[in-house]
């Protein structure tokens, strides 16, 4: 189909093209070609543009979890900080009782 690294299949389908363009005139000829070859240029640019967009999710949801992550982390953090600061305050005040 498209013009770029030959691949057989694209071969098979060159020669069929040729099969089928034999009998048309040469104007249409080229308008049948370069209607292939714009038809391969978007499919790879929509590949591109759809792969780009697989990464970016991908980013997006690695920043999510890690964002996550450090919610919870200082959570955690918070939680136990508060609680040793209760336990710090609460020991003193036993040992004056």
């Amino acid at each position: 189909m498209c013009p770029a690294p030959v691949r057989p299949n694209e071969t098979l389908m060159a020669l069929l093209m040729k099969m089928k363009t034999r009998d048309m005139p040469s104007k249409q000829k080229k308008e049948t070609s370069s209607a292939i070859r714009r038809l391969c240029r978007r499919k790879k640019k929509q590949e591109a543009a759809s792969k780009d967009e697989q990464e970016a999710s991908g980013r997006a949801e690695l920043m999510y979890m890690n964002q996550l992550s450090r919610i919870f982390m200082n959570a955690a953090h918070t939680t136990s900080s508060s609680v040793n600061h209760k336990v710090h305050k609460t020991t003193p005040s036993e040992q004056l009782v």
